[in-house]
């Protein structure tokens, strides 16, 4: 059995936990085993099922009591009573059942009907997958001009095409799986399964421990049969991914479970193995005289270590004392690196957006941090709902008296009144409405640090409205695919951010 053009891309719409700035699409290979297995119900409790649970097993089994000794509401403990029943966990009297008291030890596996299903063995270790899929989903998918599959994500009236990066499978044997493997991978399934509709962060189960084979005396192991001995090839469509907050990369589940913990960690043994080296350069958008730095963890390592030099050089090493401010520094220099180390705009475009993101989110912080020692109180209230010919005059008028380039963009002094109190009061809101909350504020205080910011950057004001402008349009872009922003862009936003940075924390600054 073959891994090539003609093998089966099965695709089971694979969803990110994290949002992402960049993706790419890839066929993970695998042997499909049809067979049949018992389908298995994952059972847990939450806190408060747990305790009443606890509680009807030492004896205290009515609503009333159980509500006195949790200090929650009676009507609440006799539903989640009532519900534990229907679950069969307690009888009728109140007292745990067999199958209660073992859950109240572990969490439990219940045994349904035998149903025949598909299961996945990675074809270069021969472990199983920890799934159990019902229905083989073919993906829908068509040659480009070069041969290789690409995956259709849109309908059949607007198509949206992607690369699928396929890796090299040289000849392998598969090694048939033994039924105690097949019931973990079926027990894991319905144990992600449960965890996600239960909305639990960790969605992936790594094996199943030994001793858990053995908690339930329904699970036979001779339930399971194999209807074709013979596996079949196949390539698993899913992507990896890097999150617009975290420098390094993670990798979707194949069958829709979340993030996969197992896939990544298979997947960084064939980079070492050079099986994904075309994967690993596109990730980033590398070109080939840059596979020799190293995996993708190791290039993104090297990324952060330069931003933290960058900023620290910079602003010098006090800028280490304001934690959040300096990593949002961090993340936009590292983001700046390496977009300026790819070919095309329509690779750097992603970056682009994220180093705007972080330049947004630095000013926000700046203006939140010197909130409470200027804050402006009440003087949103001079700002009027409707009047917008009135605000630009005020905020015009305010400008000038301060020091700086006027006329502002409407873009800015038409921000709602409503904004500015929420900037002004909670600190909540985007760039826009903090920069009206501070302008504000230096009417109470002749010592805000906006005063000094005019009199060596008058014009920082329209400049930091550029830049929410050009985050909106970077988003927008993104959306389409448009590569509209440039690198000067970027790094003329990114200099505002740091005159602003060093002017209000009185930090000195050394440009490049």
């Amino acid at each position: 059995m073959k891994f090539d053009l003609d093998t089966p891309i099965l695709y089971y719409d694979p969803k990110s936990k994290e949002k992402w700035r960049d993706r790419r699409f890839f066929l993970y290979p695998a042997w499909m085993y049809r067979v049949v297995a018992p389908r298995t119900s994952y059972n847990k409790l939450n806190i408060l099922e747990k305790a009443i649970l606890g509680l009807a097993n030492a004896g205290v089994q009515s609503a009333e009591q159980i509500g006195k000794h949790l200090e929650i509401h009676q009507d609440l403990a006799a539903l989640i009573l009532s519900e534990l029943s229907d679950r069969i966990l307690i009888d009728n009297y109140g007292i745990p059942t067999e199958q209660g008291k073992r859950l109240l030890q572990d969490e439990i596996f219940t045994t349904e009907e035998s149903v025949a299903g598909y299961i996945f063995q990675d074809v270069w270790t021969n472990e199983l997958m920890p799934r159990f899929i019902d229905i083989e989903e073919r993906a829908d998918t068509r040659l480009n001009p070069s041969g290789f599959p690409e995956l259709n994500l849109g309908s059949v009236g607007q198509p949206n095409y992607q690369t699928l990066v396929m890796p090299r499978v040289h000849d392998l044997s598969p090694q048939t799986p033994n039924p105690k493997d097949i019931l973990k991978a079926v027990r894991s399934y319905s144990k992600a399964l449960g965890k996600l509709a239960s909305n639990t962060s960790d969605l992936d189960v790594d094996d199943m421990p030994e001793e858990s084979l053995h908690n339930s005396q329904t699970l036979s192991l001779k339930r399971i049969s194999f209807i074709e001995e013979e596996p079949t090839a196949i390539w698993l469509a899913t992507f990896l991914y890097l999150p617009n907050d975290d420098p390094d990369w993670l990798v979707c589940d194949p069958f829709g479970v979340g993030d996969s913990p197992w896939l990544r960690k298979a997947i960084n043994k064939q980079f070492e193995q050079d099986n994904f080296r075309e994967l690993q350069k596109r990730i980033l958008g590398m070109s080939e005289s840059r596979d020799d730095q190293g995996t993708l963890s190791e290039l993104m390592e090297m990324y952060l270590s330069d931003a933290k030099q960058r900023v620290e050089f910079k602003l010098t090493m006090t800028i280490r004392r304001y934690d959040d401010i300096y990593d949002s520094l961090v993340r936009m220099e590292r983001d700046r690196a390496q977009m300026k180390g790819l070919d095309s705009a329509k690779q750097q475009n992603p970056f682009i957006e994220s180093c705007l993101i972080q330049c947004q989110k630095v000013g926000e912080q700046i203006f939140n941090y010197i909130r409470p020692k200027y804050s402006p109180n009440k003087e949103w209230q001079m700002l009027s709902i409707n009047d917008k010919h009135g605000n630009r005059k005020f905020l015009n008028d305010l400008a000038k008296q301060i020091g700086f380039t006027v006329p502002l963009p409407s873009t800015l002094t038409d921000v709602k009144q409503g904004k500015v109190r929420n900037a002004s009061e909670y600190g909540s809101q985007s760039l826009r409405p903090h920069i009206l909350a501070a302008l504000l504020a230096t009417r109470k205080f002749g010592e805000h640090p906006l005063h000094n910011l005019a009199q060596t950057h008058p014009d920082i004001l329209s400049r930091l409205d550029q830049l929410a402008t050009l985050r909106d349009a970077s988003s927008h872009a993104s959306s389409r695919a448009s590569p509209n922003l440039t690198l000067s862009e970027c790094d003329r936003c990114i200099e505002t951010i740091y005159h602003l940075v060093a002017n209000i924390l009185n930090l000195s600054y050394s440009p490049d």
